[in-house]
C-alpha cells in the first residue's frame, strides 16, 4: 500500500472476527485435504480465500488464509472459531498440526481504500481505541459491493459453495484434487445448471433482513439473506441467494417479508441469470 493510499485508508477493527492458527509441519498438507481452494497458491504475498464444506458440500464456513512465517492464520467469523477447530481437528489424526484460537491475541483489522478492501493481523495490544459503529458498518457494505461472501453462525451450512458465487471470486479450486465436499461442488459446476446464485439488492423504506431471514424479492423471487448492511437511515443493501429462473418461486411463502428492492450489480458476472 503506497503512503498515498494508506493517509486516504480508513482503519475498522473488525469485532465480529475471529483468528485461528494452523501451526506445524502438515498444516498445509491438512487444509489442503479440507478446503475447497489450492493451498498451493498461499503465499506470503497472497491471501487466499476458501470455503470449509460439510460430505454433502454445504459451506461450514469462509475462511480468508493468511500465511506468516510462524504458520497458517485463517480469518472468519468469531461465532463460528470453536466449530471451525473442531471440523478440521477430526482429521489431524497423527498429523504434525496444532490448532489454536488466537482472536484474544490477534485482531482482524479492515482497511478500506479507494477501491479496495483488505484485512490484516494486528497485535490486540497495538489497538488504541475500538471503531465508531458506523465504519463496521461500511466495511459490510463494502463488502457487498465487492460481492464477496461470508458464512455466520446463522447462515452456516445453509449453502453451498456456487450459491454464495465462491466459484466466480476464486475462492474454489476445479483442479486441486480431493477435499471434503468436493464431489457435490464438481458435480454442482460439472454435470448441472445452477439454480440459485448470490446476488445484490439495494433496499428502501423497511428495516434490513437479519442474516439468514427468507423475504419475498423482484418478481416474487424468494430470497435468503447472507449479508445486510444500511448505506443511510433510508435505504441499505444486501446480498441474498436467490432462484435463477424469474419464474422459480412458491405461492406458499406468500407469508415472507415483500421487500421493496433493485437490483444491483456485482463485479462480476453472474451466468443463467433470467
Amino acid at each position: 500500500m503506497s503512503s498515498a493510499t494508506a493517509a486516504a485508508s480508513t482503519r475498522v477493527v473488525l469485532t465480529d472476527m475471529g483468528v485461528i492458527h494452523v501451526a506445524g509441519r502438515d498444516a498445509r498438507a491438512l487444509l489442503q485435504g479440507q478446503l475447497s481452494n489450492d493451498l498451493l497458491r498461499l503465499t506470503p504475498e497472497q491471501s487466499l480465500l476458501a470455503a470449509l464444506n460439510t460430505a454433502h458440500g454445504r459451506v461450514v464456513a469462509v475462511l480468508r488464509l493468511v500465511q506468516r512465517a510462524d504458520g497458517i492464520f485463517a480469518i472468519l467469523p468469531l461465532t463460528l472459531v470453536t466449530k471451525v477447530i473442531a471440523a478440521l481437528g477430526k482429521y489431524i489424526l497423527r498429523s504434525k498440526v496444532a490448532l489454536s484460537d488466537e482472536s484474544s491475541q490477534l485482531a482482524v483489522v479492515g482497511v478500506l481504500g479507494a477501491g479496495t478492501r483488505q484485512s490484516i493481523l494486528v497485535p490486540r495490544a497495538e489497538l488504541t481505541a475500538p471503531s465508531p459503529a458506523n465504519t463496521l458498518e461500511r466495511w459490510r457494505l463494502a463488502g457487498i459491493e465487492t460481492g464477496e461472501p461470508q458464512v455466520h453462525l446463522e447462515t452456516s451450512e445453509m449453502f453451498v459453495a456456487q450459491m454464495l458465487n465462491l466459484d466466480l471470486v476464486d475462492g474454489v479450486s476445479f483442479t486441486k484434487g480431493c477435499y471434503t465436499g468436493q464431489e457435490i461442488i464438481a458435480r454442482t459446476q460439472h454435470r448441472g445448471r445452477i439454480k440459485r446464485r448470490m446476488l445484490r439488492y439495494r433496499v428502501r423504506g423497511a428495516a434490513l433482513p437479519g442474516r439468514g431471514e427468507q423475504v419475498l424479492l423482484d418478481g416474487g423471487r424468494i430470497g435468503r439473506i447472507v449479508e445486510s448492511a444500511a448505506r443511510n437511515a433510508d435505504e441499505g443493501e444486501i446480498l441474498a441467494v436467490v432462484p435463477l429462473d424469474a419464474s422459480d418461486r412458491d405461492s406458499a411463502e406468500s407469508s415472507l417479508r415483500r421487500l421493496e428492492v433493485e437490483r444491483l450489480p456485482l463485479p462480476y458476472a453472474v451466468p443463467d441469470l433470467a
